[in-house]
């Protein structure tokens, strides 16, 4: 069973983030508490359907607003003397490749108060943060507004069913969601994809292809 976001696609192909209803965040505008939230997106808003023997094609173009490589490297630059030295290395190997979670993962196991290891963030659906040195928190309050980028999130894949009962399967991207403290949201994409059920239930089927994700200047 995937988690799903509550992310929707908008009249222009683009992945957003859906209004919440109840937003449980602290009020403050400190950002000493960041929320991260693990989980999948929709890609598309109909689902192929398939069964034995029948192969499904679908083609996804969308764009999506996140932070940009700009913001890692400035946020990294700023905080390596406030973190381990390995902390510091990890970030700033992982702020030059595509798949920004893992760069946030370290963060978190670098940045928060306790010990806790960026493993342990990466199987939890949904942890709070709390960030001690003010050097850290207000690098990322510094480099939030100035460093958002659209991207492109574009891929084809075929996907072929495994059951004779008909199957209506959905692609999902993989996404971390963060929550600042006066509540702010983000979302970091990752290239890993998922098919699932509406639900996001595991649905018979099998999917070949892969995403490709790029910045828009």
């Amino acid at each position: 069973m995937l988690n799903i976001l509550p992310i929707q696609i908008n009249g222009q192909n683009q992945i957003v983030l859906a209004p919440a209803a109840n937003q449980d965040v602290t009020e403050s505008a400190d950002y000493k508490q960041i929320k991260f939230t693990n989980g999948y997106g929709s890609l598309s808003k109909a689902g192929c359907q398939v069964q034995l023997g029948v192969t499904g094609k679908v083609t996804i173009d969308l764009k999506i607003t996140s932070l940009s490589e700009r913001f890692y490297k400035e946020v990294t630059d700023k905080i390596v003397n406030e973190v381990k030295n390995e902390t510091a290395s990890e970030l700033e190997e992982r702020y030059k490749k595509t798949d920004k979670r893992d760069w946030w993962f370290s963060f978190f196991s670098g940045g928060s108060k306790d010990e806790t290891s960026s493993e342990t963030y990466k199987n939890s659906k949904s942890s709070s943060v709390d960030i001690a040195s003010t050097t850290v928190f207000n690098a990322v309050k510094e480099n939030l507004d100035r460093n958002l980028q659209e991207f492109s999130v574009k891929g084809t894949f075929k996907i072929t069913g495994t059951s004779m009962i008909p199957t209506s399967v959905f692609l999902y991207i993989e996404l971390l969601t963060i929550t600042m403290s006066d509540g702010t949201q983000f979302l970091v994409p990752s290239e890993q994809t998922k098919i699932a059920d509406d639900k996001g239930k595991q649905a018979s089927a099998e999917c070949e292809g892969e995403i490709t994700i790029t910045p828009l200047f």
